[in-house]
């Protein structure tokens, strides 16, 4: 094992983003709408992103109705606008010898993309009340747990 691809290496944590609706997964990339359909993408539970990802883990951006994406006024203020949709979390893991499987952090620890190419598989699904976002907000919505590789 190469020692790039050390165990020790920095591993951000989860971050996520709603499945459907504006500024969306399934806006910028239809397959993800397949990503539980038995045979509706090319192998269950996969999906391949041609654009880049982006995502978070702000605690503003999660109300108990959903995930809420940031969104920008003609003044350019910011507004986070909450969306009824399944919330997509996406586990970074340590970068190996297959490839790159962390977020690439932006301008803060809480928000990060994944390039395009990345290939998304779906890990488990924890149904409305088994789970808490960031900032112990109790979601009402279904999250859909990845793991990332590129």
């Amino acid at each position: 094992r190469s020692p790039a691809y050390s165990s020790a290496a920095f591993v951000p944590a989860p971050m996520y983003v709603h499945l459907v609706g504006q500024c969306s997964l399934t806006q910028d990339e239809p397959a993800w709408a397949d990503l539980e359909v038995a045979g509706g993408a090319p192998f269950y539970g996969m999906v391949t992103a041609s654009t880049v990802v982006e995502c978070s883990r702000e605690a503003r951006s999660f109300h108990r109705a959903g995930y809420c994406h940031r969104a920008f006024d003609v003044d350019g203020n910011v507004a986070y606008v909450c969306e009824d949709s399944d919330v997509v979390c996406i586990e970074s893991e340590a970068d190996d010898e297959v490839g790159g499987h962390s977020c690439i952090l932006m301008d803060s620890d809480e928000r990060g993309v994944f390039p395009p190419l990345t290939c998304f598989t779906l890990k488990e699904v924890k149904l409305q009340g088994e789970w808490t976002a960031p900032g112990g907000v109790l979601v009402e919505q279904r999250l859909l747990v990845v793991k990332a590789t590129y």
